[in-house]
């Protein structure tokens, strides 16, 4: 049976842990790992070690991990990497 759209972004019963919360980027406005590493300058295993050893997060900025594997990242994680938009939360 193929999964939904919604179920895609995580309106989904997924037991793996794997699907993304609701309250993440919907991901037509997420950008993926490799268009991450190409807009701040840097290889993209270099976003997918530091990923693993910070816990799941990449300088603090945690992207949606679909059941696949693959990850996406919010739209506006270059300005937070760079300071050029602050972090949720008013810092």
């Amino acid at each position: 049976m193929q999964e939904s759209r919604s179920q895609a972004i995580g309106g989904g019963n997924c037991g793996d842990g794997l699907c993304p919360s609701p309250a993440n980027t919907p991901l037509e406005k997420a950008v993926n790992t490799k268009t991450l590493a190409e807009k701040i300058g840097i290889d993209q295993t270099a976003i997918r070690v530091r990923r693993c050893k910070e816990g799941g997060t990449y300088f603090g900025i945690k992207p949606q991990v679909l059941p696949n594997g693959r990850l996406l990242w919010p739209d506006d994680a270059v300005e937070q990497l760079l300071g050029t938009k602050p972090k949720k939360g008013g810092e």
